[in-house]
């Protein structure tokens, strides 16, 4: 279980599906170069990395993610949004 110190620090990224036009959330990294890098599947393992599209943002912490999630609406998975708000 996760709580919300371990969530908040944790980086995201909000990454188009070109399949689908529809946004979900990737659990991301900074990798030895500092560059940001991104899991295989989205929160709600329905988008894979490979299906990417345009990249929303980038290696950005709970708080950042939940505010451009916010104001991007509804495209953004409802499921991988609500991973940034868990509170277990």
């Amino acid at each position: 279980m996760k709580n919300q110190k371990a969530i908040d620090k944790e980086l995201y990224s909000i990454l188009q599906s070109k399949e689908t036009d529809q946004l979900h959330i990737f659990i991301s990294y900074l990798d030895a170069e500092k560059k940001c890098a991104a899991e295989d599947l989205s929160i709600c393992e329905k988008m894979f990395l490979s299906d990417q599209g345009k990249n929303h943002t980038q290696c950005q912490n709970a708080a950042m993610t939940r505010a451009v999630a916010a104001k991007i609406g509804w495209p953004v998975c409802g499921t991988c949004v609500s991973h940034l708000y868990a509170d277990y």
